[in-house]
């Protein structure tokens, strides 16, 4: 009894069918389908264009990257160099193997 209803209302039919097109048969689905056609292929070449922009900020990036790696491991050799550089001039004036070792000693006399 309730399909019959339903039926008679065309509620049934809508549900169903309500969302393809029926514009005359196939050339309204040639229509539809040459129109989502259209769109996914300007969807696709933006995505392409969006993906070669990513691609290029990308290897800026990397490049980027791989320059401060560099700058960042001279300053850390070079720190590295200055700071036993200084410990050896500490050790040697400690020693008193330094040039003003012999003048503290004659002016202490």
């Amino acid at each position: 009894m309730a399909h019959e209803r339903a039926r008679d209302d065309g509620e049934d039919e809508d549900v169903l069918y309500g969302d393809l097109d029926a514009r005359e048969g196939a050339r309204g689905a040639e229509a539809a389908s040459a129109g989502a056609i259209g769109r996914l292929n300007l969807k696709l070449s933006e995505s392409e264009a969006r993906r070669r922009a990513l691609m290029d900020e990308n290897a800026s990036l990397r490049e980027r990257c791989e320059n401060l790696e560099r700058n960042i491991s001279c300053l850390f050799n070079t720190a590295r160099g200055e700071i036993e550089r200084k410990d050896k001039e500490i050790a040697r004036l400690r020693e008193g193997d330094s040039p003003l070792g012999d003048a503290r000693a004659r002016f202490k006399s």
